[in-house]
């Protein structure tokens, strides 16, 4: 669980997004499977559904942004 001061939220899931609303809450960021059935190499498949360090880190990024912009108003 993500402590209650802790407004930049992003989880990253490759089963399912199924419950990860509850600890990202309704402004965070969910990197995470919505299809089921694909195949292909693992890191082909990384790639195409947005499981790599870059994708994490740039939405990790736009969580700390929003939070800032919010917090200024």
């Amino acid at each position: 669980m993500f402590p209650p001061d802790v407004a930049a939220r992003v989880c990253v899931e490759q089963a399912g997004a199924l419950g990860w609303d509850r600890y990202v809450g309704r402004l965070g960021s969910q990197i995470v499977m919505h299809t089921f059935g694909a195949s292909a190499q693992l890191a082909d498949l990384k790639k195409k559904f947005g499981f790599t360090p870059e994708h994490v880190y740039d939405e990790a990024k736009k969580q700390i942004e929003h939070v800032k912009t919010s917090h200024k108003e």
